[in-house]
């Protein structure tokens, strides 16, 4: 699995001036993503702050996978 958290996700790419999306346009791209399949939006935990952070959850690629994921 892959989690992002967006709000952390637009604050780093306006640190270092990368265009994204508008707000609206990248929710919707995210749920339709194909490459890696939307799961969820949840609280997961971070590794390895610990801390419980609101991520959009996606599936890692098949060839990507570690055994147990």
């Amino acid at each position: 699995m892959i989690a992002v958290s967006l709000g952390e996700f637009e604050t780093r790419c306006a640190d270092r001036n990368w265009k994204i999306p508008a707000h609206a346009d990248l929710l919707k791209n995210l749920r339709t993503s194909k490459s890696r399949p939307f799961v969820d939006v949840k609280n997961v935990n971070t590794r390895p702050e610990g801390k419980v952070r609101h991520c959009w959850v996606f599936e890692r690629p098949a060839a990507n996978r570690k055994a147990g994921q």
